[in-house]
């Protein structure tokens, strides 16, 4: 299990998002955000209403439409600072296309993985 502290209530919660375009495979990438929280209980549950708001879509240049939609949780560890803003995009992972990135329940997230 990582190490939370009460000084650093920083959270990364790492996002399964697809990229789905009609006439293409699908493609996968992980977002990171950054969670507020005064504990790994309270991060989960942040992560997981943050993920009902996480999907979009847009259109290319051409006009055809993409759906970005998110999948879940990738990963959940504490953050080790002090000060920053709540839900603040990190990083993008992207992966091959047709190579979806594994979707983890709670006890695989990293927060919650036992110390080996």
């Amino acid at each position: 299990m990582s190490i939370a502290r009460p000084e650093w209530p920083w959270y990364v919660a790492e996002y399964v998002v697809a990229e789905v375009q009609r006439g293409r495979d699908c493609a996968y990438s992980i977002h990171s955000y950054l969670i507020n929280a005064g504990s790994a209980e309270r991060a989960y549950e942040k992560a997981i209403e943050l993920v009902k708001r996480l999907s979009d879509s847009t259109k290319d240049s051409d006009g055809e439409v993409i759906e970005y939609r998110c999948e879940g949780l990738f990963d959940l560890d504490t953050l080790q600072v002090e000060v920053l803003e709540d839900e603040t995009h990190l990083s993008v992972i992207h992966f091959p296309s047709g190579t979806p990135p594994h979707v983890r329940s709670k006890h695989e997230l990293s927060l919650f993985i036992a110390p080996r």
